[in-house]
C-alpha cells in the first residue's frame, strides 16, 4: 500500500497548547515602541495554529507600571489581537517579577501529559539587568545555562521575540540553547 492509499485523517490526540506570554518594556518609549508588532505576529501564528490543537490559550504577564496578568483565554479565530499600552513613566520594571508569573502560569497547568507550554518573553530592550537575569537562571559547573531551580520541574519550550539583534547574555544563550526545557 502507498500513501495515497490512506484518505482518513489520524487525530494525533487531543494535544492543547498553553502559552504564556511575558511583556517586558522600555519605559518612555511610547511612539517607538515595537512591543505591539510583536505581539501582533505571535498572535498571528498561534491562529494559524488552531487546526493542529484541539484547544489554544493564551495568558499575558506586564507591568504597566504594577505586576498585571491577563488569564488564560481560550483563542479562537475571532479573539482580538491583544495589544500593550507603551509604559510613558519612570517606573522601573522587574524582569524577574513577569518571568516568574509567567512560569507560575505555566505550573498551574502542568498535570496533563497531552498539553504543550509555551513561554514567550517579548521585549524591546536590549540589555537586561544582570542581577535579574541571574535570579532566573544561572550557569551551572560545565557551562549550561540552567533555569532557577523552583521552576525546573516544568517542561515547556522558551521563545524570546527580541526587537533588535539578539545579544549573547546568559537570558539570551538559555532561549537560544533550550527549546524543549
Amino acid at each position: 500500500m502507498g500513501r495515497w492509499d490512506y484518505t482518513e485523517a489520524f487525530p494525533l490526540g487531543n494535544r492543547k497548547l498553553n502559552v504564556v506570554i511575558c511583556i517586558y518594556q522600555k519605559m518612555g518609549y511610547s511612539r517607538k515602541n515595537r512591543i505591539n508588532e510583536m505581539l501582533e505576529a505571535i498572535q498571528t501564528d498561534l491562529k494559524k495554529k488552531l487546526t493542529c490543537y484541539e484547544k489554544v490559550q493564551t495568558a499575558y504577564v506586564y507591568e504597566a507600571p504594577l505586576l498585571t496578568v491577563k488569564k488564560f483565554e481560550k483563542l479562537t479565530e475571532e479573539t482580538p489581537v491583544y495589544y500593550q499600552r507603551p509604559c510613558e513613566g519612570e517606573e522601573i520594571h522587574s524582569l524577574a517579577h513577569v518571568m516568574f508569573m509567567g512560569l507560575a502560569l505555566l505550573e498551574q497547568l502542568q498535570n496533563l501529559n497531552t498539553e504543550e507550554n509555551q513561554l514567550y518573553l517579548v521585549t524591546d530592550e536590549q540589555n537586561f539587568d544582570m542581577v535579574q537575569v541571574q535570579e532566573l537562571v544561572y550557569t551551572d559547573q560545565w557551562g549550561n545555562v540552567k533555569l532557577n531551580p523552583r521552576f525546573s520541574h516544568i517542561s515547556f519550550t522558551p521563545i524570546l521575540y527580541k526587537a533588535g539583534p539578539t545579544g549573547n547574555g546568559m537570558l539570551e544563550k538559555f532561549f537560544k540553547e533550550i527549546r524543549s526545557y
